[in-house]
């Protein structure tokens, strides 16, 4: 939650540049103690089974029932908080620092869990390192401190006094200046490589293939040689495809950029691109789609 989706490993200034110790050293942006603190701020939550279902007896019993003939389609609903597993002792976040919180001992689930949100959610690391992430996948993959800053402060304020206002963030960095003048074409550090479901879905948009019955047939392709090497929503961890700080070996690296998706392209996935594609414009895809050339 700390790492990928709000604040980043370390604390960053406005324009996303690392903020350093007197020994030029990053600082970070938390510690063991508030992994500790956030694990007891998420204890009591579980599966929503009714109660009638989780009293002693049952529970000997063997219930809940998990069995696929037992379903509830459980996985579709919002977690459920149990108070006898909730921690009940305090939580410190961010202790010594101007953002510092402390969740009072005895609070119910929900309410340590507001408070905990809420506190990452105006975290002065929020605006600088999510509107960086967002740069890098809809734009470059190395955009200027100016640009970062600039999109960061519509996420601290869209205008009208709130704060994280998502739509206005992604206006904010599709109409930049960087995003849209023709002189960044001419920049050989601006722009970013397409990963390969994006590479397919252009194909896909440019023929204006249609499915032949209606449905969008997805399987597996993550085979590196046959296929795209990359299968939606499947990614290997939660880190996601490629790390957002990647670099290849060579002028990318060496001049100090990044490009993340180069980590999954390389000389046997462009292979297997090739092949998938190749066999996609001459048969469809799973028999179903056909493009259409006209």
């Amino acid at each position: 939650l700390m790492q990928l989706f709000t604040i980043g490993l370390h604390e960053l200034r406005p324009d996303g540049s690392v903020v350093t110790d007197a020994g030029g050293r990053p600082v970070e942006t938390y510690g063991n103690a508030d992994v500790m603190a956030l694990a007891r701020v998420f204890t009591g939550y579980g599966w929503a089974f009714p109660d009638s279902e989780l009293t002693e007896a049952k529970l000997r019993a063997g219930w809940p029932d998990y069995s696929a003939d037992g379903d509830r389609r459980i996985d579709l609903q919002r977690m459920k908080a149990y108070p006898g597993q909730h921690s009940l002792l305090e939580k410190r976040l961010f202790a010594g620092k101007p953002w510092e919180r402390s969740i009072a001992a005895g609070g119910s689930a929900a309410s340590d869990l507001k408070i905990a949100l809420d506190t990452l959610a105006n975290h002065p690391n929020v605006a600088p390192f999510m509107s960086e992430q967002l740069i890098k996948r809809f734009v470059t993959s190395n955009p200027s401190r100016a640009y970062v800053a600039r999109v960061a402060a519509v996420w601290a304020n869209n205008g009208r006094g709130v704060r994280g206002d998502l739509a206005a963030v992604l206006r904010a960095i599709l109409l930049d200046t960087e995003a849209r003048s023709d002189t960044m074409l001419a920049d050989a550090r601006y722009g970013k490589l397409r990963e390969p479901m994006m590479r397919f879905g252009h194909w896909l948009r440019a023929f204006n293939a249609r499915p032949n019955d209606g449905v969008w047939t997805i399987w597996n392709l993550e085979d590196p040689v046959t296929s795209l090497g990359q299968n939606p929503q499947r990614s290997p961890s939660v880190f996601n495809f490629f790390r957002p700080d990647y670099a290849p070996p060579g002028p990318i690296l060496g001049a100090g950029l990044t490009a993340p998706e180069f980590q999954i392209t390389h000389e046997t996935t462009l292979t297997g691109y090739s092949n998938f594609m190749s066999y996609l414009a001459e048969r469809g895809f799973g028999g179903k789609i056909l493009p259409s050339y006209s």
